[in-house]
């Protein structure tokens, strides 16, 4: 499981679960661990990642397989998703999403696991353009994006209860 930002109202790795879960028992697999990488963005190559790192590179006779929910719970770049395939391959492990875009144990499969991870990564560069463009608007009209307040300053915030900018912390000056 893969969540980017975690919340106090995320409940993104619970959803994860239940759908690993229940693809496992519906194809009679059992599970014998968790990769749980929360807070981590998919930009981040899955073996350098803090929980799914270990499984690749340590623990593979653990295990016949991986499942994520969907693909972009794996990757959002194609050379991450191609390097993790590519693992897959070697070590003689099945790859496959609880959504059923991939099972690499089926002839189409890789063909329309790598179609879905190029969407994946558009759609981070589209975020990550939305973010930019956002944040430079943000700066340009004087209004904070949020974030950790940086000491000496406290936020402000608007009616609706949005942050809307930075305040000299009188205390901490």
């Amino acid at each position: 499981m893969r969540l980017s930002r975690v919340t106090d109202v995320t409940t993104s790795p619970e959803r994860q679960r239940e759908a690993i879960e229940h693809w496992a028992a519906e194809a009679g697999h059992t599970i014998v661990g968790w990769a749980e990488d929360l807070d981590v963005s998919g930009s981040t190559d899955p073996f350098e990642r803090d929980e799914l790192g270990p499984w690749l590179r340590e623990r593979t006779e653990e295990f016949d397989g991986l499942c994520a929910a969907k693909i972009d719970r794996w990757a959002r770049s194609i050379v991450h998703f191609s390097k993790l395939l590519a693992w897959c391959d070697e070590h003689k492990k099945l790859a496959a999403t609880a959504d059923r875009q991939l099972n690499t144990a089926k002839p189409s499969g890789k063909l329309i696991a790598y179609v879905a991870a190029i969407f994946a990564e558009m759609e981070l560069d589209a975020i990550s353009e939305r973010v930019s463009g956002t944040r430079a608007k943000l700066r340009q009209t004087g209004r904070w994006g949020g974030g950790p307040v940086p000491y000496g300053y406290t936020a402000t915030y608007d009616e609706q209860g949005c942050a809307a900018g930075l305040a000299i912390n009188p205390e901490a000056a």
